[in-house]
């Protein structure tokens, strides 16, 4: 296994980058989620047990970002969060969990129907 070593005087003379890098750095964070840190991603999976995982609106409002940033992060959080946490299977049971909740309209209503049948 061969092992990747840079010196110091190959650091000191680094430039860093050049001018068209630097453009693809910056198209690069925009097409990405570079203004989400460990703390919007905890907001992300808070907000997403408390509203449920399709509530764009309800999440975007706990986190602070704008809906259609929420969608686009929750597409991307579904569909590679299996292979990059580690802990996927319980983030999931907790956000599915409370998802699959009913609502209290729901089971006002299923309560409803259920004592004018029997009457």
């Amino acid at each position: 296994m061969s092992e990747f070593k840079v010196d110091g005087a190959e650091i000191d003379s680094n430039e860093g980058l050049t001018a068209a890098e630097a453009a693809e750095l910056k198209d690069k964070m925009a097409e990405g989620f570079g203004g989400w840190g460990h703390k919007e991603f905890g907001g992300f999976k808070r907000a997403s047990e408390k509203y449920g995982r399709c509530d764009y609106e309800g999440i975007a409002s706990m986190v602070g970002k704008e809906v259609e940033e929420v969608r686009r992060y929750a597409e991307v959080f579904w569909r590679r969060g299996e292979s990059v946490l580690r802990n996927w299977n319980s983030t999931v049971a907790q956000i599915e969990k409370v998802t699959k909740l009913p609502t209290m309209d729901g089971a006002f209503y299923s309560l409803f129907w259920m004592v004018h049948a029997s009457r």
